[in-house]
């Protein structure tokens, strides 16, 4: 049974739900109480008394410094009370910081100041003792004092956190006998209002006032919004817009992404129409290894632009006929015989069949877990086709758009309801070489060595979708029910560690640059389709395996959870934390500030520009101290403003949002 409890205080009242092992030990402590206190017409309401804050010393302090609060009605014991900072909301866990008291008594407390708290306010907070009868299961309640204000000075390369979620937030900073740099990143947390297609486009508007206590007769008054103004626009020079296009040529092209976002999102409104249609008993596995025959068919998709149920519409699959090239312990290695040997020969295909076999098989797998084996061969197919080729119009592969270079097809792995067009089987389809531009078979040229290459990338992608796929749908989902399917961001995040893992790294840096030149106009949790958001969505993760080992990965993918909840899982941090140290890490990895490793990354340099391709600086805007700033960000996407501060000086910074719906944060990097 459950039974609920009131408890009444000057802050509050707090209700609790218990089990029946609680219950009978609240009927102990009822009994206690009668005994003591006599008969009461309220049995059920226990009043606790708040604690009263009257001081604390010094009034501001930096990390690891001592601080005491002193006042009175604090708990018997240091380790009943918390000294706990927040910028205003003690209610949100991920804005608290907790001083746990080292020293005390019933009127005075003693602590560090915590790695992450930054200027806000300080409160008292007394669990009640009444909590440790009860099992773990039972939060025992908390009576507060009132808040008093408090200040943290930051030591460079400290990361101040200020996790406000709210419409304004007010701090000062005081610099010392020289001036010092702050780096101040705003994001917000709201989330895009409607869950549509365009969503990771809804921006916030903000504002940061600031007012220094000295007269400023070097600086302008306008000089700052101006500046800021014009830099946040985030407009890439034309060296750096070309650049953008030769890396974004190929498999980084808009044309595979759009078309890989709508295979995806199709499959899963395929289940969804099919939840709870039977599922066929799973076929008898043969023993791997054995002889594949020299030819066979296979349905190829022809139609990029295929939705809904033209993924079933065989009008849209053509069938080809295909060699094997290459046998290996764990993959088939197809070549339409459409292919003449000038465009792809034997030993290529061998090659290539082998370098999957050997490397990329095993890197996703041991990084992410098994595939599948729907029809019991204990191979993954590689079918390369001139049909891929074509989904590429003709002469338009050296385009912004890119080209479709491969892809892996979930129907394949849906045989009940995918009926005629599947190929029953775990298969990837790649485009072939079309290396002669003199005479191009297929309708755009694509040489040898640089086709393979990205193919290879390609595989390495593939896979890890194909085993996402199989841990996602085939095993939690039983083959019919994608309630566990995960979102697009983090899906196409992981395939592009898959080809970080794999040492194709050129296209990650290419789509991190995308992100790097202008990341307040790139959400990083509401998007996945567009390029940037893919090169947000690899450097975030990189920075997750960097900080707790590429074993995450493999938990990331083998989770039934999904997206946020996904990584708040799978590390035991708040996603708010994550993304704050992340925000750090983007600016500050490589510069010589801190060696934090929350702050750097282990296996990227984003500072080296000695080699090509490189990444490029993340876009920052000076901001005024005697002016305001407006600008705006999208959901979950951080804006990078530096300011110095004149030795000497206090500035007061204001940061607004819009009403109701702004939500920002703050993070306050010391960098001089």
């Amino acid at each position: 049974m459950t039974i609920g409890f009131g408890f009444e205080g000057p802050i509050a009242e707090v209700v609790y739900t218990m089990n029946y092992t609680d219950f009978r030990a609240w009927i102990v402590l009822l009994a206690l109480l009668a005994a003591c206190a006599g008969c009461s017409t309220e049995p059920d309401t226990i009043i606790l008394e708040a604690p009263v804050l009257t001081s604390i010393s010094p009034d501001s302090g930096a990390y690891g410094d001592t601080v005491v609060v002193s006042g009175s009605g604090f708990g018997p014991h240091p380790s009943a009370n918390a000294i706990v900072i927040s910028p205003d909301r003690f209610s949100s866990a991920s804005s608290r910081r907790i001083i746990v008291p080292f020293g005390g008594s019933g009127t005075e407390l003693r602590g560090v100041v915590p790695d992450g708290a930054f200027t806000g306010s300080v409160r008292v907070e007394r669990t009640a003792q009444l909590g440790r009868m009860f099992s773990a299961s039972v939060e025992p309640p908390v009576s507060a004092s009132a808040a008093l204000p408090f200040g943290v000075r930051l030591a460079a390369g400290n990361v101040g956190k200020s996790f406000f979620s709210g419409e304004e937030y007010t701090f000062s900073i005081t610099a010392g006998a020289s001036s010092e740099d702050y780096l101040v990143v705003v994001f917000s947390d709201a989330a895009p209002p409607l869950p549509t297609e365009t969503q990771n486009l809804w921006t916030y508007l903000y504002s940061i006032t600031t007012q220094s206590s000295i007269a400023l007769a070097s600086e302008p008054s306008d000089a700052g919004p101006t500046v800021a103004a014009a830099a946040s626009k985030g407009v890439p020079s034309s060296e750096r817009a070309g650049q953008r296009q030769n890396q974004s040529a190929g498999e980084m092209g808009s044309r595979r992404r759009d078309f890989e976002k709508r295979i995806n999102e199709e499959i899963k409104d395929l289940l969804a129409r099919r939840t709870g249609a039977p599922r066929r008993s799973a076929p008898v596995r043969s023993s791997v290894g054995v002889g594949a025959a020299p030819q066979a068919t296979f349905r190829v998709l022809t139609n990029p632009n295929a939705s809904g149920n033209e993924l079933l519409d065989p009008d849209n699959f053509t069938t080809v006929t295909a060699d094997l090239k290459y046998e290996g312990a764990h993959t088939l290695l197809y070549v339409d015989a459409e292919t003449p040997q000038s465009c792809l020969s034997d030993a290529e295909a061998e090659d290539l069949g082998l370098a999957y076999d050997a490397s990329i098989y095993a890197v996703d797998r041991s990084s992410f877990g098994n595939e599948s084996d729907i029809n019991g061969d204990g191979k993954v197919a590689i079918l390369m086709t001139p049909v891929v080729n074509r989904m590429t119009p003709g002469g338009s592969a050296g385009g912004d758009e890119g080209y479709i270079a491969g892809f892996f097809l979930a129907v394949d792995l849906l045989p009940d309801f995918a009926g005629s067009v599947t190929n029953a089987r775990e298969i990837f389809y790649t485009m072939v070489p079309d290396p002669d531009p003199a005479d191009l078979k297929f309708g755009n040229y694509f040489p040898k060595e640089k086709t393979l290459g990205v193919i290879r990338g390609v595989l390495a992608h593939e896979f890890l979708h194909m085993i996402l796929f199989n841990y996602r749908v085939l095993t939690y989902g039983g083959g019919y029910m994608a309630d566990y399917m995960e979102e697009l961001w983090m899906n196409e995040g992981l395939a592009h560690i898959a080809e970080d893992l794999n040492g194709f790294d050129a296209s990650n840096i290419g789509r991190a640059n995308l992100y790097l030149e202008n990341p307040r106009n790139v959400t990083l949790i509401y998007g996945g389709n567009e390029l940037k958001e893919r090169g947000a969505d690899f450097l975030f993760l990189r920075h997750l395996g960097d900080r707790f080992g590429t074993r995450i990965f493999k938990d990331l993918v083998q989770s039934k959870k999904a997206g946020v909840a996904n990584v708040e899982a799978v590390t035991g941090a708040y996603f708010s934390e994550l993304f704050a140290d992340w925000v750090a890490a983007c600016y500050l990895d490589d510069r010589g500030i801190t060696s934090d490793p929350r702050f750097n990354y282990s296996s990227l340099n984003l500072q080296d520009n000695a080699v090509d391709p490189h990444f490029e600086p993340i876009l920052t805007i000076s901001g005024s101290i005697s002016s305001t700033l407006e600008s705006f960000v999208k959901a979950m996407a951080p804006e990078y403003i530096l300011y110095t501060i004149p030795a000497g000086a206090t500035v007061d910074f204001t940061i607004e949002g819009e009403a109701s719906t702004g939500r920002m944060n703050a993070v306050v990097i010391r960098t001089r």
